[in-house]
């Protein structure tokens, strides 16, 4: 990778193998993206176009996926637990549930135990 004599002025780097033009130095020699868990990254290297398996792009840097009940804050870029109750997924504003953990259903933005047709929840919950 990088200039050669007999390529003088021609130049490519592989994006797709994680590798940006390094513009600090005078060859323009291909070197690594700087997050190492950039899939792609833009010619300077610095921001991330896409992430490798369990991260996603947050201002150009890929940060672990948020767990299950968690949302990305969307200043910081911090997982943040969402605030209903057994909720599975939420908005980037946390207190809004879009969907509920296994066996909860949503309704009024509550995740409630859900029943099998044709049965009913016992009066102690259990």
């Amino acid at each position: 990778m990088g200039a050669d004599a007999s390529n003088q002025g021609c130049f490519e780097c592989d994006a797709a193998n994680k590798y940006g033009k390094d513009l600090t130095a005078q060859d323009l020699t291909c070197k690594p993206c700087t997050d190492p868990n950039c899939s792609d990254c833009s010619a300077d290297r610095t921001k991330c176009l896409t992430c490798g398996t369990g991260f996603q792009i947050f201002n150009g840097a890929c940060k672990a996926n948020c767990k299950v009940g968690q949302t990305r804050d969307k200043i910081e870029g911090t997982c943040i637990d969402c605030k209903t109750l057994n909720c599975a997924t939420c908005t980037e504003r946390y207190d809004v549930c879009d969907k509920c953990l296994e066996k909860y259903e949503l309704a009024n933005n509550q995740c409630s135990i859900s029943c099998a047709s044709g049965t009913v929840l016992s009066s102690d919950g259990l």
